[in-house]
């Protein structure tokens, strides 16, 4: 801002230069017109032939605005063109002849009625004893050119200042603006207010650096979004390796128990409720594994291979007896040939798959209906866990997949983020739909080594063809 000013004082210091430069080269311009002619006058007369009357003289005062008077070889005024004073003063035997000066300003000034004047001598012989001819020209007319010469550029000059004044006051006072925006944004930035600035035109550098800072604020509210989302990781972290150890044993001394009771009491024949309670217990400790898995970054999920044909049939008989329980059907449709069915993280997909189905239970409610469908599309396997539920609400679906984002009061709100994490680690993505007034779940993965070139939440016309099976009535 101050460059600016700095600038403008000099531009400003610049025209007036040129403005008094012009002015002054003008006015002796108009100096030496005005010597020049009064020298032409005074050579016309020095070799004219015709005798200086009183009506010579008096037509040649009309043509060139001077005074003339004739003396004789005695000093004696024979004829004159202004009233002079009686005596006639001495003053022109002092008047040099005009051949000797070469500026107006080097003609003597002298006194006739109170009017200053240049006064020139030339020698002129006349018939009728004429001997000298003195040329008065009037100082007014010297000033009255000098001053009609010197005001043109100096009214030019000074409206082109005031002019350009205006101007560069306007420019200040609109690039301050710009400036005192760009310092608000960077003050609301460095207090945590990552908030943007509308850029407008022109688009110099100014607004080149309103870009960039608009730039950084996003920049700045995602990092603030990363650190805070791996502060509380990391608080989850240390809450879970706490509650790890605990849960761990509760859950073994249960399984024991209940084990140890079957071995010595037994069971009665078709009585399922042993199994049905051992195998809930399996649930429980996959879940808490699953969070730990999530929780802490470092550990990655079990490379172990598995055919998804068995998980999912594994997942589907674990979780019947919590779909009886809520009044909830459960369809399994698996349609995946040997090269496509195996799986080299089996366990973490287990996880994923578990918390789709889960979700998809709770979501469709008593009454409602939720289907497992997994097949082969192209060089992709891609598995839909599909429920008759209402969807997300909508104040959370662009952040489903985010850590900790639930819509349920005693919900946690990690299910779906590491469903999504596993399809990553797969090499593949997760995405979600409604389609017919269903909710479909999407996990793809690709079939031997790769990855996808897919999403985390594709729009409807990126979503992949629907898998070729019977309509769920």
């Amino acid at each position: 801002m101050a460059h600016s000013s700095s600038d403008s004082v000099s531009l400003l210091a610049a025209v007036g230069t040129i403005a008094l430069t012009t002015s002054w080269l003008a006015v002796r311009r108009s100096e030496q017109v005005t010597v020049t002619r009064l020298r032409g006058v005074l050579r016309t007369l020095e070799s004219a032939t015709f005798p200086f009357s009183p009506n010579v003289l008096e037509q040649m005062r009309g043509l060139t605005d001077a005074h003339f008077i004739v003396l004789d070889r005695r000093g004696n005024v024979m004829a004159s063109t202004v009233a002079l004073e009686r005596p006639f003063p001495r003053w022109a035997d002092s008047v040099p002849v005009s051949e000797d000066l070469d500026g107006l300003l080097e003609y003597p000034l002298v006194s006739v009625g109170g009017d200053p004047y240049f006064a020139a001598r030339l020698q002129a012989e006349r018939p009728g004893e004429a001997a000298w001819l003195i040329v008065l020209y009037p100082v007014r007319n010297w000033r009255e050119d000098r001053w009609n010469a010197a005001w043109p550029p100096l009214a030019i000059g000074a409206t082109t200042l005031l002019v350009m004044a205006a101007v560069s006051g306007l420019l200040a006072s609109r690039l301050g603006r710009r400036i005192r925006s760009v310092q608000q944004l960077f003050a609301r930035i460095a207090e945590g207010q990552f908030a943007h600035v509308p850029v407008a035109a022109p688009r110099d550098e100014l607004a080149d650096l309103l870009v960039s800072a608009n730039r950084l604020s996003d920049r700045l509210k995602q990092m603030q979004q990363t650190i805070r989302q791996t502060e509380q990781l990391r608080v989850l972290a240390q809450i879970a390796g706490g509650l790890a150890h605990q849960l761990r044993n509760d859950i073994t001394g249960a399984r024991m128990a209940l084990e140890l009771h079957r071995k010595r009491c037994g069971t009665a024949k078709g009585d399922e409720s042993l199994r049905i309670a051992l195998r809930q217990l399996v649930l429980t400790e996959d879940h808490v594994r699953s969070f730990l898995a999530f929780a802490r970054r470092d550990q990655t999920a079990s490379p172990v291979t598995a055919d998804v044909r068995a998980l999912l049939e594994d997942i589907r008989s674990l979780l019947q007896p919590t779909c009886e329980h809520t009044g909830v059907k459960l369809d399994l449709s698996v349609n995946l040939p040997e090269e496509a069915a195996m799986v080299g993280a089996g366990e973490a997909l287990r996880i994923a798959v578990m918390n789709l189905v889960l979700n998809a239970i709770e979501a469709a409610g008593s009454g409602g209906h939720v289907w497992i469908r997994a097949d082969r599309d192209a060089d992709t396997v891609r598995l839909e866990v599909v429920d008759t539920g209402p969807g997300p609400p909508s104040e959370i679906q662009a952040d489903l997949f985010e850590p900790f984002v639930t819509s349920k009061p005693e919900g946690v709100g990690l299910g779906l983020a590491i469903a999504r994490r596993v399809a990553e680690e797969l090499g593949g993505a997760l995405y979600w739909q409604r389609q017919d007034g269903r909710t479909v779940f999407t996990l793809c993965w690709p079939i031997g080594d790769g990855k996808l070139d897919l999403a985390e939440k594709l729009p409807p016309e990126r979503v992949p063809n629907p898998i070729p099976t019977s309509t769920p009535p």
